[in-house]
């Protein structure tokens, strides 16, 4: 379960909390990593925090959080420590990293300028670069669900890729509202792939389709998240 933290200083807030009984946790962008207690409802307050890296974007596996950092790249936190969160291990890429999405070994990079990066992590320590694709505008944002992987790729669109072999992703479809829509943010749902395009509003698009992709819903909400 997760939902989207909004703050009114956005460039310092902004995230997703991902929650388990009595911790949340959430990117604050230039502030890092923090942990939310949510025991009690009534006193809802924060935890530990880690903010030698930026968060622009969080992601969780087991004790693992796999953080997008923006200028400093992907980096990846140990949570299981009792009083405080530890650096494992950080990967720059060269551009800016502003979102990521992590499945079984694999971690997936929107790199900004430089496109898309996966990352096995298998090698813990070590994470290693196993696939990359050029960006055909900015990758702003990354979606993983089962064997389909969507590329919010700005002007280039939103684009979706078979990821069934994570070294070596095939293009299968695309979604580009007759040329008109650039997408900047993406996520998958239990039927539709989402496309945010700013202020031209939301698209869902059926998750199963290749080649063009076709809307089927279409909303003028600037956010959204599933």
């Amino acid at each position: 379960m997760h939902l989207r933290l909004f703050g009114s200083i956005w460039w310092r807030v902004w995230g997703q909390v991902f929650l388990n009984q009595t911790i949340g946790t959430t990117g604050l962008r230039q502030l890092g990593v923090q942990e939310i207690n949510i025991t009690t409802a009534p006193d809802i307050h924060f935890a530990r925090q880690y903010n030698k890296v930026k968060a622009w974007d969080v992601d969780k596996n087991r004790s693992l959080l796999f953080v997008a950092s923006y200028n400093q790249g992907s980096n990846i936190l140990e949570t299981a420590y009792q009083d405080s969160i530890q650096y494992v291990a950080g990967y720059g890429g060269g551009y800016s990293t502003l979102d990521i999405s992590v499945d079984d070994n694999y971690l997936y990079a929107a790199n900004w300028e430089n496109g898309l990066y996966v990352i096995d992590l298998s090698a813990e320590n070590y994470p290693t670069v196993v696939e990359h694709i050029p960006s055909l505008d900015r990758s702003y944002s990354v979606a993983v669900q089962e064997n389909a992987l969507y590329l919010s790729d700005g002007k280039g669109f939103l684009r979706k890729f078979d990821c069934t072999n994570p070294t070596e992703l095939k293009e299968i479809g695309y979604f580009d509202f007759s040329r008109q829509v650039p997408s900047y943010f993406t996520r998958i749902g239990e039927k539709y792939a989402y496309s945010g395009g700013g202020f031209n509003g939301w698209y869902a698009i059926g998750k199963y389709g290749v080649d063009r992709l076709r809307a089927a819903m279409y909303w003028s909400g600037s956010e959204v998240d599933v």
